[in-house]
């Protein structure tokens, strides 16, 4: 009797782990494919989800002299900087609030004209790892798993400029635990002109409890990232991410911080 019910208890957890590998395939396709089983669904849904716009007047409106422009850009991203601050402290996800509050500073400072970083797609500052403070983005890299985003994390990007490659780091986690599940996205770039990359996505890797369950291989798939703003001191961008055959106003828009600055990643919408 004891080494039947070893026997059913071995075979059970080979059934359950196989059903759990096969969740996490499942997620993880229906996040980076963008709904492929239900386009149409998954399109309205998006549309209906995008946030809200929140128009702040630009610093042309006030008709700001340079050192007072500067001075103005300096607010907005040390704002940015103190609420990634107040998120790592707390250990939560930004609220609605929060998440209008940073969006509509990313706007505000991508008016910001000329760019207090020349030739942000090539400058040095961009190395590094940074944390997704927000974006209006779907998928893992939002830090959202699954269709509807059943699971929701915290993102880093780490950047390698010497190899123009850089990884979305999707952590999962109980407040002052190691995640649990992990979802990395790996892609590399080509440096088209002073402000825009081509990335192309390399594979998506899940990890239960540090051991990889699962691996997707991508073929073809390319974005356009565009830096709309890089801080002289490195430690804010904002960015803007569509596919080739999109047009720059339906960009999705990134917002990363430093974390240097003990920043905690977040996710977006």
């Amino acid at each position: 009797m004891r080494y039947r019910n070893r026997i059913n208890k071995t075979t059970s957890n080979r059934v359950m782990k196989k059903i759990f590998i096969i969740v996490i395939l499942t997620l993880l396709q229906g996040s980076i494919l963008g709904y492929r089983l239900l386009p149409a669904i998954g399109k309205r849904w998006r549309r209906r989800r995008q946030p809200p716009t929140v128009v702040l007047p630009s610093i042309d409106s006030f008709q700001l002299i340079p050192d007072q422009q500067k001075v103005q850009a300096q607010g907005w991203r040390d704002s940015l900087v103190s609420i990634g601050k107040q998120l790592s402290t707390s250990g939560i996800l930004p609220s609605k609030a929060q998440k209008m509050t940073i969006r509509s500073i990313a706007v505000a400072l991508e008016t910001v004209k000329p760019m207090p970083t020349r030739a942000p797609a090539l400058s040095s500052m961009v190395q590094g790892r940074w944390s997704l403070l927000y974006t209006d983005a779907p998928g893992i890299s939002s830090g959202r798993i699954g269709p509807f985003g059943v699971i929701k994390g915290r993102v880093s990007q780490e950047v390698e400029l010497a190899s123009k490659a850089y990884t979305n780091i999707l952590r999962v986690a109980k407040p002052g635990h190691e995640p649990w599940l992990e979802a990395r996205l790996t892609a590399s770039f080509d440096v088209l002109n002073d402000t825009d990359w081509e990335v192309t996505f390399e594979d998506v890797v899940g990890l239960l409890r540090g051991k990889q369950v699962v691996r997707q291989v991508f073929s073809g798939v390319t974005r356009i990232w565009t830096h709309t703003y890089l801080d002289p001191t490195g430690r804010v961008r904002v960015m803007r991410a569509r596919r080739p055959e999109r047009q720059p106003d339906e960009a999705f828009l990134f917002v990363f911080v430093r974390e240097g600055d003990n920043c905690s990643g977040a996710f977006g919408r």
